[in-house]
């Protein structure tokens, strides 16, 4: 499709590169209703990688279509860049936090660690320890085997009460996905398969090990 012409075009696969073409079919794929394209117009716009021009406001924006559009890595990539402040952006952790539950809630893994810190925190929303500890046992019953996801849950263990661990427990094990709401209907082309239960990348820059 275009947006796989726009990405050859980008990268020289196959054709010489030429990034101002690049750029044409990669707007032109995102109006067309390609998610993938706008996060990735979203991403260039805030970044100004390779040869587009940085507009962070734009780029926003754009995010913001993708996940209006129910694009999990849209509303990944918003929360990651209010919760860092990246691409000059400030930081602002209650509108991180606007973008983090949701996809959180749909089941994107990876968004779990960070709402379990800010929930510990009172970091863009009212501190929960029960919550914190929720977040950070679902992230571990997902990735049973990784350190890091022990070390955390033997750090809360060690931090909170004997209440606030089973309460998160009980909210743990009646968690249930709420699938990202979509709110811009199209009547084609079609609606790509929703995106739940992955892991998300670990910077922006890692966006295309993940279709979504």
């Amino acid at each position: 499709g275009m947006y796989w012409y726009a990405d050859m075009l980008a990268g020289g696969k196959g054709a010489s590169a030429d990034p101002v073409e690049a750029e044409k079919w990669m707007r032109k794929a995102a109006d067309s209703g390609s998610r993938l394209a706008m996060f990735v117009i979203g991403n260039k716009l805030l970044s100004g990688a390779e040869s587009w021009e940085k507009r962070p406001e734009e780029g926003l924006n754009w995010l913001k279509r993708c996940a209006a559009d129910g694009s999990a890595l849209g509303y990944w990539l918003l929360g990651f860049t209010f919760r860092n402040g990246t691409y000059g952006i400030h930081k602002d952790p209650a509108e991180a936090f606007k973008w983090f539950l949701p996809a959180a809630s749909a089941g994107n893994f990876e968004v779990y660690a960070d709402l379990s810190e800010m929930y510990e925190k009172g970091e863009g929303v009212k501190a929960d320890p029960a919550e914190a500890y929720k977040w950070a046992l679902l992230l571990k019953r997902a990735f049973p085997r990784d350190q890091t996801e022990t070390d955390r849950i033997a750090q809360l263990d060690a931090a909170l009460s004997p209440q606030d661990r089973a309460a998160g427990r009980d909210r743990a094990d009646a968690f249930e996905l709420i699938p990202l709401p979509a709110v811009e209907q199209r009547a084609a082309p079609a609606p790509m398969p929703a995106v739940t239960a992955i892991r998300l990348p670990e910077s922006p820059d890692d966006f295309a090990l993940v279709v979504g």
